[in-house]
């Protein structure tokens, strides 16, 4: 049923290209952006939880 209806559109096929182009295109950016930040700020920002309040000012108010 749903190959006749894929069969019957004309030019389905250039969708499916470019959406995967697309995704691609995405997931190569991304894993450069990865590979490429600064291995510090990384590190401070994944000790972010674990560091006091008291260190950054607050006295455990809200």
């Amino acid at each position: 049923m749903f190959s006749h209806i894929f069969e019957s559109a004309e030019g389905i096929s250039g969708f499916g290209i470019a959406a995967l182009l697309i995704f691609f295109s995405i997931f190569v950016i991304v894993i450069i952006r990865t590979i490429r930040m600064d291995k510090d700020h990384v590190k401070k920002m994944g000790n972010l939880p674990l560091e006091s309040n008291q260190a950054n000012g607050n006295n455990g108010e809200h």
